[in-house]
Parts: structure tokens; sequence; C-alpha cells
């Protein structure tokens, strides 16, 4: 997998989303995951961009895997799910993806539209007039009652490194650093059994 050019975990498994994240991360792959939510009224897009993005997929829904952690279990069946809700979500991940592809390129339609460095990458998208209008959602604090703002709208949610001493713990998987080039690195450095068993690593020659 380290020498491909994207990575598209398209699971509706929580755990295969998650060994997903760690690979992105272990071999700097750029890689999208996604998802529908219950009925379908709504997906969810996000994205790890190493060097671009400073957040991981874990930072940003991290929520779910503490939810995991204490038992959740996830009984969200397709119902509600139609051909037309997959194919809205999967032009979506196509032009997201191809947009990461070209992420470097100045000369194409879908080049270059992260820049340097880009925060927002959670995508919802919402599929049903009724979803995120309760008062607090991120739908209702982007568009408000806006009556000309119905359906088929979209939020980019910006997603920040989780680390201390905001958060209780840095991300497990990619430490907050909020450079997952970086994290890559010590990744590799930490599972090489040599490295681990360095004598500067001893806390008594600290």
């Amino acid at each position: 997998m380290k020498d491909a050019d994207i990575l598209l975990m398209m699971t509706d498994d929580f755990h295969a989303q998650s060994f997903g994240n760690r690979v992105s991360l272990k071999y700097r792959l750029p890689t999208v995951f996604a998802l529908m939510y219950e009925k379908a009224r709504c997906s969810e897009i996000t994205f790890n961009v190493p060097g671009i993005t400073p957040g991981c997929h874990r930072c940003a829904t991290s929520s779910r895997y503490a939810a995991y952690k204490n038992g959740y279990t996830n009984d969200v069946e397709s119902t509600g799910s139609t051909v037309f809700h997959t194919q809205y979500l999967n032009s979506a991940i196509g032009l997201v993806s191809l947009a990461i592809l070209h992420r470097k390129s100045n000369d194409v339609e879908l080049g270059n539209w992260f820049k340097q460095t880009w925060e927002r990458n959670l995508i919802q998208l919402r599929t049903h007039p009724d979803f995120g209008k309760e008062d607090g959602d991120i739908f209702q604090k982007s568009f408000g009652k806006e009556p000309r703002v119905f359906t088929f709208d979209s939020v980019w949610q910006k997603v920040e490194a989780e680390s201390s001493p905001k958060y209780k713990e840095p991300c497990p998987d990619c430490g907050g650093i909020g450079n997952l080039n970086v994290s890559s690195y010590l990744i590799s450095l930490l599972q090489n059994p040599l490295f681990r068993k360095s004598e500067w690593l001893n806390s008594e020659n600290i």
C-alpha cells in the first residue's frame, strides 16, 4: 500500500475505518473515509492528507472512538438509503479524491484546492430537510433558519489535532502533533524494536 496514490476507506465497519486511519498515518497515504448516517439523511466524509491536514480521521471522530470504547454497538441499517443517496455521496468522494490527487497542480480545474494547509477535513452532506434542525446543530449554526437553504447542502468542519493541554490525552493515532508527516516518522520509530531498546529511552537515563 505504501506506493499507492490514495487510499479509499468506504466501509460500514468502525474497526475497519480505524485501521485505515493507522495505515494512512504509517505510510503517509492521502486517505478518504466515508459513511452514511441513519436513514441516509446525511453522509460524512473525512480525509487525511499528510503535510496538509493537521488532524487525522481519529481527531475528527474522537467522540465515536470513545463511544465504541465504552461499549457502543452500531445497529444502523441501510433502511432509507437508495441508489441515489449512494451516487450523491460517491460523486462528492470522487471530487474530493481528485482534488487531493491534483493538490499540487495549478493547471487543472480541481487542482490546488487545499493550498499549503487545510483544517476543514470533516464534511457533512445533508440529504433530508429534517436533518440538523435541532438548536445547536452544525447546520443550524451555519445556515440558521434561512428558507433558501433546504437540503443537498454541506458543511466543512474544522478538525484540530487533538493534543494536550486542551485534551486529556493526545490523539492515540497521530499524537496530536499537527503534522501528519512527522507523526508517520514517529510511528516508524516506535515500531522499530531496536529503537525501543535504545538506552536513552530508559527513564533512568533521561
